[in-house]
Order: structure tokens, then sequence, then C-alpha cells
């Protein structure tokens, strides 16, 4: 029959069929490899909130315009990158809801050696599995973006990207995955996940669960990504464990 725009809705599966949905993925990140472990249990996952900071100050000569009467753009833009790092530190702990906060991307107008940049656009993302640290971090970042502008006398907008919630995952399947890799006498760690994945998104209809294997120096989508082939194995079999167990049991 095929899937199309106009037979999508007949083709949703009724959600209290489905039992439980379990992943299996690498970790993209270099905890697991540091601390030796070979599989990590996931309790949750991170959201980001996403915005980006446009910075107008005035294009001038960078050779003929004196340091006080500048309005230079990308100076702001320095200060921010900065703040988000020190503001993310102080919420660095788990037991604070760890908040990690990055200005990932930079556009810098007229973007020449000889011209004070009059425009620059900054993409910041903060992620956290708990959404009332994420709250707080966003709010003192914003505040200190207007401070910014009103002390250097240039103008910001602050435009919305996305805002997602943390997603924690089902108890009774952690406490699964835990018993499986004890099992099978398999160092683990509780972990969260950092990284968006798709059982966030399943979670919203079943209960949901996650096992991570190392990922070499926590690269990821890159030619460079590497996972051992024996860490993939037990993964695998760790997973199997546990989808017998929930066909077979009453979890």
């Amino acid at each position: 029959m095929g899937i199309y725009r106009d037979n999508l809705k007949s083709l949703r599966r009724d959600p209290s069929t489905v039992k439980a949905y379990l992943e299996l993925h690498i970790e993209q990140g270099p905890i697991l490899e540091a601390k030796k472990k070979p599989i990590g249990v996931v309790t949750s996952i991170a959201a980001p909130t996403r915005f980006k900071v446009i910075f107008t100050g005035q294009a001038d000569h960078s050779g003929t315009t004196p340091m006080e009467m500048r309005k230079d753009a990308l100076v702001a833009g320095a200060e921010l990158i900065t703040a988000v790092e020190k503001m993310c530190r102080r919420f660095s702990s788990m037991d604070k809801g760890r908040v990690v906060g990055t200005v990932g991307a930079m556009k810098i107008e007229p973007g020449v050696i000889n011209a004070i940049p009059g425009r620059t656009e900054l993409a910041v993302d903060i992620r956290s599995i708990s959404a009332d640290a994420k709250k707080r971090v966003v709010q003192l970042v914003k505040r200190r973006i207007n401070d910014i502008a009103r002390q250097r006398n240039i103008a910001v907008q602050i435009l919305p990207i996305r805002d997602e919630n943390p997603v924690p995952l089902d108890t009774g399947l952690i406490r699964l995955l835990i018993d499986c890799c004890e099992n099978r006498e398999v160092a683990y760690e509780v972990m969260p996940s950092g990284a968006g994945h798709d059982a966030m998104q399943v979670a919203k209809i079943t209960r949901a669960g996650m096992l991570f294997i190392p990922s070499k120096r926590g690269i990821s989508h890159s030619p460079l990504e590497w996972s051992d082939p024996e860490d993939i194995c037990l993964g695998t079999q760790l997973l199997l464990d546990a989808i017998v167990r929930i066909a077979n049991e009453k979890i």
C-alpha cells in the first residue's frame, strides 16, 4: 500500500499494543571509555533549549576608529561565549542537575580584517536532564546577553529555535537492564544521555529503556566514529536478554 501523506493516520499503531521500547546506541561521549566500562544503562535523556543571538553594533574602519568609540558586535559575542561557559560550570555537578552549554556557530559581518564587526550572530545550545536547572541557566544567560548589549550600547535580538523537556526513562526497565548486566557479570555505568535519541520520542507512548556502548573518544557522526566489535556484540547480547525477559515476564 505504501506510506503517503494522506494515509498516515490510518497507519498509526495502537500504543496499547506496544509492550516496551529498547534502544542500543553508542554513547557519543567519553565517559564509558574513560571509566573502562563496556556498558552504560541510561536513566534519562537531556533536552536542549536553543536560541539565536544577534548583536548589531556598527561596522567602522579598524584603523581610524578609536577604541572608546567602537560598537564592536564581535566583542559582545565573545563576552557571551565566555558567559555561557562560566554559567554552565556553576551547574556542572550531577546533584544540581548538570547543565552543559555550547555556542556552536557564529556569523560575522562584514567579515574582513580591516573592519570592525557590525553584526554578529551566534547559536546557543543549552542542555540538561533537569528542566529546572536548564531553565535557570537559560534565564541567567539571557539576562547576561541584555547586560552586554546595554553596556556596549548596541542592539540585540534573541530568537528562539527550540525548547524541549528532558525525558526520564522507565525505572522498571532501568532495573531490568541493570539486572541483565549483573547476571552476566558485566561492568556497567548508570548514566544520563546528553544527546537526544529516538527513545525520548517513543517514551511518549510506551515504556522506554536504553543501553550505551563506548565510542572511541566520544566521536560520532564522523568517519572517525568507532566502537569495538566486542562491545557491539556485548551490547547486542544484553539487548536480547532484556527483550526475552520483557516478552516472557510481567514487568
